[in-house]
């Protein structure tokens, strides 16, 4: 990376049996960190990340929104990023939903209090997970098999 501009490249694959395949690389940019007030080291730029919170209905959620601001805000040695990545990947995403985006524990606090409270923030997005259909992912090539394989699969 130059410093002017990412790298980006595009892959195409055509196969033979009507199956393509197309991706666009880029060269991941690192945020430059602000100039420190003294001009000797740069401070960190804060990055933003969403923190998912769950419960079994609305005022569960709302309640462990509350006890998660509570407990984040006795404490100042904790690390947002850590607090992202537990709530997403090792607790379980129940039917009631919602997603507090903040660049800072402070701010994650809020986001849930606000939760907790049933105010409405920029920062919280909340929602109920439903059920959907069935998924299917169709590579037809291209041969005249796809009219009669596109319909059965659409009636199953």
């Amino acid at each position: 990376h130059d410093g002017e501009r990412l790298r980006r490249a595009g892959v195409s694959s055509f196969g033979l049996s009507g199956t393509n395949a197309h991706v666009v690389i880029e060269e991941h940019s690192a945020r430059k960190a602000a100039p420190a007030a003294d001009g000797d080291s740069p401070v960190p730029v804060p990055v933003p990340v969403p923190v998912l919170v769950s419960g079994q209905s609305e005022e569960a959620l709302r309640a462990q929104a509350g006890r998660w601001a509570s407990w984040l805000g006795e404490r100042t040695d904790v690390s947002l990023a850590d607090v992202a990545v537990t709530a997403g990947r090792h607790r379980s995403h129940l039917t009631s939903r919602a997603s507090v985006v903040a660049s800072d524990v402070a701010g994650l606090v809020e986001g849930l209090s606000a939760l907790a409270e049933g105010r409405s923030l920029d920062a919280v997005v909340s929602g109920v997970a439903e059920a959907r259909g069935k998924v299917v992912f169709v590579f037809p090539g291209q041969g005249s098999q796809w009219p009669g394989m596109g319909r059965a699969l659409l009636e199953s």
